[in-house]
């Protein structure tokens, strides 16, 4: 037994369908959040043409750092302060022992913690904890989505057994972007490449 809220909002009971995941089955929703991934991308001053999507609605391995510093919930504040110093990071992975993502640590959430709680407070006083996670295989556009939904400074990039293994911000998705259009038509660098017809 079911229960189905029709149009009126009225629950009834027994509903004659279900449909599940409809998008891309029986409705496409594609083109509508290609424009609003633009319209966010354009607000940062990135342009984004047809073709770009098309190729890059893909793997979120493809657009994410994967060389960066990491810190712990049991670090002073003055080892980020350290660790901010001698990286050019501004967002910082707080990582467990299993190296599973529990935290983000911002570059301005450093120095609020350094003023307001001082060097000893541990750095999981400091980090903000509701980051959200993506599968490495998982499609780019989520990892993009969930930026937007839930207004993360960043998206963890996980394994399989859910070990952070990088991160999409939206300035990784803007860099991909330009070094994408700057590559010659018929171009590839890594894993981007440029069609010879775009």
């Amino acid at each position: 037994m079911g229960i189905y809220w029709s149009l009126d909002q009225r629950p009834t009971v027994n509903p004659r369908a279900l449909i599940f995941d409809m998008d891309g089955v029986i409705v496409n929703s594609e083109p509508l959040h290609e424009s609003a991934k633009r319209g966010a991308l354009r607000s940062a001053g990135i342009e984004v043409g047809e073709s770009d999507f098309a190729q890059y609605t893909g793997r979120s391995d493809r657009a994410m750092i994967t060389d960066f510093a990491t810190l712990t919930p049991d670090e002073h504040i003055d080892a980020a302060v350290q660790t901010l110093l001698r990286t050019s990071q501004g967002e910082f992975p707080v990582v467990d022992a299993d190296h599973r993502l529990v935290g983000l640590l911002g570059r301005g959430q450093i120095i609020r913690a350094l003023k307001e709680l001082g060097p000893d407070a541990k750095v999981g006083q400091a980090m903000v904890t509701e980051i959200p996670t993506i599968e490495s295989r998982r499609r780019l556009d989520e990892a993009f989505r969930l930026l937007q939904e839930k207004s993360a400074p960043a998206v963890g990039v996980v394994d399989a057994a859910g070990r952070l293994t990088g991160l999409v911000t939206s300035e990784t998705i803007g860099r991909m972007l330009l070094v994408k259009d700057a590559l010659p038509k018929g171009g590839r660098l890594g894993p981007w490449s440029r069609p010879a017809g775009a």
